[in-house]
């Protein structure tokens, strides 16, 4: 057996197990699932990082709801087709940088990923869309 081994025992700073909750949810549409009341899910589990894909949405037309949401960092990454693809990114701590995209134009039009580099990890949201052949 090889000897890197991935370790998950850390501690924070006050010496306590360190812990981290990321949410991910496909909403297919962020008017429809501020609609549905499903910022609830925000209150109740109160992850640490949500990754949203398929949002719909450029950051021009959020709703107000979601604008309103002052205890989360937010990006949007949308697709150039209105109301097609796009992803988001919600995070209680600042990220220490933020990438859009994976530097394929053709790719990023569509508004499929977004990259966030914290201090300890990395998180990576992104919508891959499932090819149907006939």
């Amino acid at each position: 057996m090889g000897q890197n081994r991935l370790h998950l025992h850390k501690k924070n700073g006050e010496g306590q197990k360190a812990n981290l909750k990321i949410s991910c949810w496909n909403i297919g549409g962020l008017k429809s699932w501020t609609k549905k009341d499903c910022l609830k899910f925000l209150e109740y589990e109160d992850p640490d990082i949500l990754c949203v894909q398929e949002t719909k949405c450029n950051e021009a037309k959020l709703p107000e709801e979601i604008k309103e949401i002052d205890s989360y960092k937010q990006y949007w990454c949308a697709s150039n087709k209105e109301g097609y693809a796009g992803v988001g990114l919600l995070t209680k701590e600042a990220p220490l940088k933020v990438n859009y995209g994976i530097n394929v134009q053709e790719l990023d039009e569509d508004g499929r990923c977004i990259t966030a580099e914290f201090k300890e990890y990395y998180v990576v949201c992104v919508y891959v869309r499932m090819q149907v052949s006939c």
